[in-house]
């Protein structure tokens, strides 16, 4: 199962590799989507923000997947980090920064620390972020992919719908 989870993983980042970054932005989501392959769901909780210069990013991430399938035996994933770089991600490629994420999202690329103690240690990982309904607070209006590239969580991989706003910078 986890094979065919990096297997995706890697089939969707060369994917998106064609696209570029450009700009600044804002992202949140809080709430719930999917468990990744358990009955229960996910609590995620991400806030980035790029306004004041990508190299300026600042933000949150809070991922909790307690049912996640390939982590059941150490209680599932949970996780807490800071923002390490986040933008926007179009087809014009103006910044030249390699973009993970479809066009239209905000990449989010952040550092972790697990706060399971049975699953110690620091590691960074990359979401992909879009608001596909009104740019407002409401139901499930968003897309959701989360990739663990390292540390504890390496290899999780979900993706699903949840609640997101998304704003340019003003």
């Amino acid at each position: 199962m986890l094979r065919n989870i990096k297997t995706l993983a890697a089939g969707i980042s060369a994917a998106f590799l064609l696209s570029a970054c450009a700009g600044p932005g804002y992202v949140k989501s809080e709430g719930h989507m999917h468990s990744l392959g358990g009955l229960k769901a996910a609590t995620i909780n991400f806030k980035a923000d790029s306004c004041n210069g990508i190299e300026n990013s600042t933000g949150h991430v809070k991922l909790t997947d307690l049912d996640a399938i390939e982590w059941q035996t150490v209680n599932g994933v949970d996780l807490q980090g800071s923002v390490d770089e986040t933008f926007y991600c179009s087809l014009d490629g103006s910044t030249g920064i390699p973009c993970n994420c479809g066009e239209g999202y905000q990449e989010v690329s952040f550092s972790y620390s697990s706060k399971n103690n049975a699953a110690p240690g620091d590691g960074t990982g990359v979401a992909c972020l879009a608001d596909i309904g009104t740019g407002e607070d409401q139901g499930y209006n968003g897309i959701v992919e989360i990739l663990i590239l390292s540390g504890p969580y390496d290899g999780y991989h979900n993706v699903g719908a949840a609640r997101v706003t998304q704003k340019a910078c003003d």
